[in-house]
């Protein structure tokens, strides 16, 4: 097997400037032969001409947050839309939703706080952040637009939402 394969939380900015999109094996490569040497969450880079059409997958992208700075990230493609998107910054990645089960939203207030410092800037100078696929990629360009810092968790079957539109340093 001489297909180069990634865990989602393995994926870099150097993986993505030399594949712009990673294939979910998990959804698309069930009929391969290898399919079942691999584990769940894993990723190849695809390897046909681009542009991608109707595959679901990681896809580079371009986010321009609202102080004009553009940096380099990634979301999923569902084949028509992204989602879950997270930005590089520095040797990290930053997503914009949490699960925080203890109720106290520590895991976002922690990235937010991370985010602002690394971009030495005050969140409210940063969202909303305009995201889209890189040139060439998708047949169709595909956008998202995110808001805020959001923390979604489930206690005693009720949904509970915290956005953090800014924070206190």
């Amino acid at each position: 097997m001489d297909i180069e394969f990634r865990h989602y939380w393995e994926l870099q900015l150097a993986d993505f400037e030399r594949y712009p999109f990673w294939v979910c094996c998990e959804l698309e490569d069930e009929s391969q032969p290898w399919y079942a040497q691999i584990e769940p969450s894993m990723f190849r880079p695809y390897s046909d001409p681009l542009p991608v059409i109707e595959m679901c997958g990681l896809v580079r992208t371009s986010a321009t947050l609202k102080n004009g700075l553009v940096r380099d990230g990634l979301a999923f493609f569902n084949g028509t839309d992204l989602a879950s998107p997270e930005i590089f910054v520095g040797d990290d990645r930053i997503g914009f939703q949490f699960n925080d089960t203890d109720g106290q939203n520590t895991n976002l207030n922690n990235v937010a706080l991370k985010f602002t410092n690394e971009l030495n800037a005050e969140l409210q100078d940063l969202f909303p952040i305009q995201i889209e696929s890189v040139a060439h990629v998708l047949r169709t360009p595909a956008r998202i637009t995110v808001q805020c810092f959001k923390s979604i968790a489930t206690f005693d079957g009720s949904l509970l939402e915290a956005r953090v539109p800014e924070i206190t340093r």
